[in-house]
């Protein structure tokens, strides 16, 4: 039914194009025959290209070079059909010819210069062609001056249409539009992934603006980190005046809208020559004093008089919006302001990163919203609140609810604003998240499209943790190696990092594998890197075999900023709030049939409540969440079984436990959560767990060996 309804409305558009087709071939002076003929092959092209898209671009090689064919055919006869060069552009597009689609747009917009805002959107795509497409409609027009951008640079990037000329066209036409600062900005990108032809542009885009900033006065909204063991931040602000008659610059500083603080420098104007192309708007010619072939060389020079300047100023790290206005004292006695910022925050500054359970869910509300930052790769502007990104799944900017809600503690409970650099992607491995190579201008990967935006934003030495949820789509032994290379990029591109924080996953993943080895490997990792911590996602409600609900993420995200506050902001309330690991296992008598157990750090450790659940009709407690690797005597059977061995679990009050055995099991491993299912069933584990009296789930272990007892 989808398809047909497609159909009828592509074939209603036809004949409405057909009635234009007509109007303008008769406008080219065409005869009434030579319109039919015309109108035939214009209906022939529309016919091959509804069927290739219709038929899933079966035909696809065939059919829309029929319809390339066609409409190039038309152009040639009705060159003013603007049209004709839409439809060739996407068909072009779709068989990944974008320059080819790109210059057709173009031609169309000469033609017709509202045809991208007023033409109907009625080709058959795919939502991820469609975005795309529709992105470049939107920069050949921008290039124009008609409309503004429809999309973003980033979801350019995002669907492939990531090209050289799109890059510079989008510069020049925010230039030509008046945004001189983004397209300066803009054209420093594309000069930095190694855009063709970038370096000459910014030179003309950049540096003959009436002030030029070395990147550093602040943007709307901005995020600065604090100094390491300070309260503050401080802002470097340098750039170079060009063309103003000024005594001095002055920088005064906001806080909560009131002026703080004012501080002026003197400027001193001088003539710096600066070679540019000899095409730009700025250049002017001189003799430089060379000879070739017998003639003078002339070189490009800017003879602008020009004063650099440079500021600093300090905005202390707290929940308070700090503004700044950059002023000119001109020689006349006046003052004119020449560039503000508002909206800025300091604080610290945290990488959120891993798949979906990191991705899914929104941002908690806050009152404190305006103090949860983060850069991401969207517009309307890189910095944006954390509130504001709840609804792009799946994109670097975005901050699901675990890392949102954690943010949201940090800030409420140390008053300190919060950045987030988030690199999660649902459904991605380990080795995903680590490159195998860093090509430095290549950003398609989440390792150097996340590294970039760290980079970018300014904050990539200033990290200070990293929140790791991943596991899932991993499988068997090698995790640890893995995920120890990947800590070795993060050490060296993020300098000041303290900690690295992992979220044990749960037994279960989205119903594959029981993760054994996996969650064993990530309940070691400290011992292998000291500044690993692991944070237990156990007895943590509101799950549904792969992921949480929004108030479990919410509760995770608790149990993960008593380990932050711990680690990171020196709380002293340790007890029962960092997630207890195994310290020991040992047998508790000479018969080997009592099992003992201790857990670190010291906590006092309970069963859940309820402390049974009825699975299936049948009653599980505490003891099925364990099991034991041995020998049954008589049948040499090894086992994880807990249900046919465990007679009994016994809490003996703060971090010790004790496992009865049934007479004649021969054990040396102990498990706790050995497996996906409850013994028997096809029922994910969902308790009751061994937890502390604050509810911190246990961290799960695997085939820990048992001790003989040392008296």
């Amino acid at each position: 039914m989808k398809v047909q309804t497609k159909l009828l409305f592509a074939f209603g558009v036809s004949v409405m194009v057909q009635c234009v087709l007509l109007q303008s071939a008769y406008s080219q002076a065409l005869t009434p025959k030579e319109a039919r003929e015309l109108q035939g092959i214009w209906n022939r092209a529309i016919a091959n290209y509804q069927f290739a898209v219709q038929n899933n671009f079966a035909a696809k090689s065939s059919n829309f070079q029929a319809a390339i064919e066609d409409f190039t055919a038309v152009i040639d006869r009705t060159p003013s059909f603007a049209e004709a060069y839409f439809y060739r552009a996407a068909v072009y597009f779709l068989t990944r010819k974008q320059r080819d689609a790109f210059i057709d747009i173009r031609e169309a917009l000469k033609v017709n210069a509202k045809i991208a805002v007023e033409h109907p959107r009625y080709f058959t795509f795919s939502q991820e062609d469609s975005l795309g497409f529709e992105a470049m409609i939107s920069f050949a027009a921008k290039n124009y001056g008609k409309t503004d951008s429809l999309l973003s640079l980033p979801k350019l990037r995002q669907h492939n249409v990531f090209t050289n000329e799109l890059l510079l066209i989008g510069a020049i036409a925010k230039y030509n539009l008046g945004k001189k600062q983004e397209a300066c900005s803009e054209c420093q990108f594309a000069r930095e992934v190694g855009v063709t032809d970038a370096e000459e542009l910014a030179k003309q885009l950049c540096a003959f603006q009436p002030i030029v900033f070395d990147d550093s006065f602040p943007k709307h909204l901005q995020f600065f980190a604090r100094e390491k063991d300070r309260d503050s931040a401080f802002i470097d602000i340098k750039g170079r005046l060009y063309g103003f008659n000024a005594d001095s610059i002055v920088l005064v500083k906001y806080r909560a809208g009131k002026i703080e603080s004012r501080i002026a420098e003197s400027v001193s104007y001088s003539v710096l020559a600066s070679k540019h192309s000899k095409n730009s708007l700025f250049a002017a010619y001189v003799n430089d004093g060379t000879n070739i072939n017998g003639k003078n060389k002339k070189a490009v020079v800017s003879a602008v008089p020009s004063a650099a300047f440079a500021l600093k100023m300090g905005i202390k790290a707290e929940c308070a919006e700090y503004g700044f206005k950059l002023q000119l004292r001109l020689k006349n006695g006046a003052d004119t302001i020449i560039a503000e910022r508002d909206s800025l925050v300091a604080g610290d500054v945290y990488f959120f990163a891993g798949q979906s359970n990191m991705v899914l869910g929104n941002v908690p509300p806050s009152s404190k919203a305006e103090f949860m930052r983060t850069y991401s790769n969207r517009t309307p502007a890189l910095w944006q609140t954390m509130s504001a990104t709840n609804t792009f799944p799946n994109e670097l900017g975005h901050i699901g609810a675990l890392g949102g809600a954690l943010a949201r503690k940090i800030v409420e409970e140390q008053g300190i604003p919060v950045c987030a650099i988030h690199a999660a992607v649902s459904g991605t491995s380990l080795q995903e998240h680590t490159p195998t190579h860093l090509q430095q201008n290549n950003i398609t990967n989440i390792y150097n499209s996340a590294f970039w935006l760290a980079k970018k934003s300014g904050l990539q030495k200033k990290i200070r943790g990293i929140l790791w949820y991943q596991g899932e789509s991993n499988t068997g032994l090698g995790y640890t190696s893995e995920f120890l290379n990947l800590c070795r990029f993060w050490q060296t591109d993020y300098s000041a990092l303290e900690r690295i924080f992992v979220v044990q996953i749960r037994p279960n993943v989205c119903n594959e594998y029981e993760h054994n080895d996996i969650r064993e490997e990530q309940r070691r990792l400290p011992q292998a890197l000291p500044i690993v911590r692991v944070i237990a996602a156990n007895a943590i409600e509101g799950y549904d075999g792969c992921h949480f609900s929004q108030q479990g993420y919410e509760r995770l995200a608790d149990v993960a900023y008593s380990c932050f506050a711990h680690e990171l902001y020196g709380s002293a309330d340790t007890a029962d709030v960092i997630s207890p690991t195994v310290a020991s296992v040992v047998f508790a008598d000479s018969s080997k049939t009592k099992i003992l157990v201790e857990f670190t750090p010291a906590s006092s450790i309970v069963v859940s409540k309820p402390d049974s659940v009825l699975i299936q009709g049948q009653k599980y407690s505490i003891r099925d969440a364990f099991g034991v690797d041995g020998v049954i005597s008589s049948t040499n059977k090894r086992f994880i079984n807990s249900r046919d061995v465990i007679t009994n679990v016994e809490i003996l009050g703060g971090n010790r436990v004790t496992i009865a055995l049934k007479n004649g099991v021969i054990a040396d491993r102990l498990s706790y959560i050995p497996d996906k299912f409850y013994s028997g069933t096809t029922a994910y584990f969902v308790g009751p767990w061994l937890q502390t009296k604050r509810g911190v789930g246990v961290l799960s272990f695997y085939r820990v060996k048992i001790n003989d007892r040392r008296e």
